[in-house]
């Protein structure tokens, strides 16, 4: 017990140069003057819709934090996404994901249900934000899935074109998905 007593009040007193120690005095003298910046961020950084539009920001941010689930550079992902659909005539990139999140959502989702010894996919109807969140994900998984010698930004931005096209594989799921339902 003696030994334990003595090894905490060296511990305790020894002092270490790698690592931050909390200073009560300036923490309890912050207020928001000292503590909030505002930043302006450069354009060169990706494009950022110019509407103020709640739905094209929601959409953005959904989609951000998307590609971040899925390991990728988000930042790098939009910029090579919005320059691809500026070159393939879409003036407002933002837009365009916000057409195509609306020209596939559904709304209803199939889940799995046990009935007996079979499964049936049964139909539950979701919210708005979750019929978006479906588009998004399964967009991100298309383009993840076709390889190619294309960034994942164009990538995506094609799949994107094609669907707004009224073909591509986001197109024929939810043609199959429909099928399913009737």
């Amino acid at each position: 017990m003696l030994i334990a007593l003595v090894g905490s009040i060296v511990l305790t007193l020894q002092t270490r140069h790698d690592v931050k120690k909390q200073s009560v005095a300036q923490q309890r003298s912050r207020d928001a003057d000292n503590s909030v910046f505002l930043v302006s961020l450069d354009r060169q950084s990706g494009y950022r819709p110019s509407s103020k539009n709640k739905l094209y920001i929601m959409l953005d941010n959904r989609f951000y934090s998307l590609l971040v689930k899925h390991g990728q550079n988000p930042i790098k992902v939009r910029k090579d996404l919005y320059k691809s659909l500026i070159l393939s005539g879409f003036s407002n990139p933002a837009l365009a994901l916000s057409l195509v999140v609306n020209s596939i959502v559904l709304p209803l989702e199939t889940k799995k249900r046990r009935r007996g010894r079979n499964f049936l996919s049964v139909p539950f109807p979701i919210t708005k934000e979750r019929q978006e969140g479906l588009v998004l994900h399964k967009l991100i998984k298309i383009a993840k899935q076709s390889k190619g010698s294309l960034s994942f930004g164009e990538r995506l931005s094609f799949h994107i074109v094609q669907t707004l096209r009224g073909t591509g594989p986001l197109v024929q799921d939810r043609q199959e998905t429909l099928r399913t339902l009737k």
